[in-house]
């Protein structure tokens, strides 16, 4: 099993390439995609991500909200692996929170996590909102900002 994003880009070559990042503070929090695609497909990447962004306020699933909990715990899991790892999560806990958050503790907000939750939070920051993008490389074929506006959400009706 795998994300529809990375279905969607394969099957269609849109990207070689590619990797969500999500950035927490303690007041404020930054996530989005890194993509590496050949120059004649920046459109087409752009135009899946988008998509699959905005899906998120429409039409998550419960199935895929499980399988995102599921590959987010075995990634915790994983980093607490090294000893640089543990380093971080105190780090983030602490800068976070102010104090060191168990493993247990993270594990019970992540399954906490409800496919509505997440359409209700994609609705608020991602569905007809704007948008930050950078490109670097030959990005002559990457759409201009009014396009990525325009599909920053869907008309539904």
């Amino acid at each position: 099993k795998t994300s529809k994003l990375s279905i969607d880009l394969g099957e269609q070559g849109a990207a070689t390439a590619f990797k969500t990042f999500n950035l927490t503070y303690k007041d404020t929090g930054l996530f989005g995609a890194y993509l590496t695609c050949a120059d004649n497909k920046a459109e087409d990447a752009m135009w899946y991500t988008l998509h699959n962004m905005v899906r998120l306020a429409h039409k998550t699933t419960d199935g895929e909200v499980e399988y995102a909990k599921i590959a987010l715990k075995a990634k915790l899991v994983a980093e607490l692996g090294t000893n640089s790892g543990v380093a971080g999560d105190l780090a983030g806990s602490l800068s976070n929170y102010g104090r060191a958050v168990s493993l247990a503790e993270t594990f019970a907000r992540v399954d906490a996590v409800t496919a509505a939750d997440i359409r209700e939070t994609a609705s608020k920051f991602i569905n007809d909102e704007d948008h930050a993008l950078a490109g670097i490389g030959q990005i002559f074929e990457l759409p201009d900002y009014n396009w990525i506006r325009r599909r920053s959400y869907w008309l539904r009706y």
